[in-house]
């Protein structure tokens, strides 16, 4: 067992693993979503923070398919009154006109992709005479046992978006990333806009996000003790000093949206789900006030230091933004009331 302080300086200084800083039997459990991607992303950040410490991932036996905790399918019936309901949100969402609506205002945007991607020389624009993705149709994908989505430019958007955002973050040189095409911090920003609003529109109606992010939050509140706990796998969550849930985007996009979590913004940080990052579910004991208290913090790495490979530390941390859940009060720490807490995710388990 190696010293492993250095490499969990934040989980060391709130001495959370005793004053060698590092995990005994039982007090780290990690989770992760079945494709290898997920998996390797848990056993990356184990060894990383506690490297020879030889904890395991937990993950379903069939590798390469989606775990029903991490899969944020639609798991009810796709009634009228639900799909009227979620349609008439996302329209809501999406502001004036709709989703067809938002794509025009997102013409500029659209064409900064149609740029990078040569979009006129496509087959689209020259076999099916579709030379503007601002003007194409868009539709809502809502069935059962499926993820939810929305086709069209939004869709479009996000698969170029998220292939040219890979490429900078893995070093490309600027000539070479989009081709060349996008180089400034502006058209960064201004490409991951499709990104942010796609799950931003379909994850804003209240009964998509609540249904599509249910495992999940369910077994969050188990590992809270805000649940009973459901099998082995959440029994060992809630007794585990540090759980580790290693899942997708869409499992973020889904969760906030479900926990009704008010807009946020993360500075230096082209998007709103960026890799490298974690959502932080704290929970501390108020010894004065005999009380238990939760923050929720985003924690992620800018932009520039994922592209960087910079090395994070206690002396270059990444950067944390508190979290705020709609009608569940916060003190200026930053703090909810264990009790508020649990409300708020009962409130929601139940939508």
């Amino acid at each position: 067992m190696s010293d492993t302080t250095s490499r969990n300086g934040w989980l060391a200084q709130n001495h959370l693993f005793g004053k060698h800083g590092y995990p005994e039997g039982g007090e780290v459990f990690a989770y992760a979503n079945s494709p290898p991607r997920t998996i390797d992303t848990a056993k990356f950040f184990l060894d990383g923070a506690f490297p020879g410490c030889g904890i395991s991932v937990n993950h379903q036996a069939a590798v390469g398919t989606m775990d029903p905790t991490f899969n944020p399918i639609i798991t009810a019936a796709v009634t009228e009154d639900f799909k009227t309901a979620a349609l008439n949100s996302i329209a809501e969402h999406a502001g004036p006109g709709g989703v067809d609506g938002l794509n025009a205002r997102l013409k500029p945007n659209y064409q900064l992709l149609e740029q990078a991607l040569d979009y006129p020389q496509s087959q689209a624009c020259q076999r099916d005479k579709r030379c503007s993705l601002a003007t194409q149709t868009s539709s809502v994908v809502l069935e059962q046992g499926k993820e939810p989505a929305i086709s069209g430019p939004l869709r479009t958007g996000i698969g170029a978006s998220n292939a040219f955002m890979l490429q900078y973050y893995e070093g490309f040189p600027l000539r070479d990333a989009g081709w060349g095409k996008i180089t400034t911090a502006a058209q960064w920003r201004q490409l991951e806009a499709i990104k942010n609003l796609y799950h931003e529109t379909l994850f804003g109606s209240p009964s998509i996000a609540a249904n599509a992010a249910k495992p999940l939050l369910t077994f969050i509140a188990g590992a809270l003790n805000a649940q009973p706990a459901q099998g082995a796998r959440q029994h060992a969550a809630q007794h585990a000093v540090l759980t580790l849930l290693a899942g997708h985007d869409s499992n973020i996009a889904s969760l906030l949206a479900a926990m009704k979590v008010r807009n946020y913004q993360l500075p230096d940080q082209f998007e709103r789900t960026p890799i490298s990052a974690a959502i932080v579910f704290q929970r501390w004991d108020d010894d004065k006030q005999n009380r238990d208290l939760m923050k929720i913090e985003y924690v992620y790495p800018t932009s520039r230091e994922i592209r960087n490979d910079r090395a994070l530390s206690l002396a270059s941390p990444p950067r944390r933004v508190t979290l705020v859940i709609e009608g569940c009060p916060l003190d200026v720490a930053g703090f909810y009331p264990m009790s508020d807490f649990k409300r708020a995710v009962m409130r929601d388990f139940q939508g």
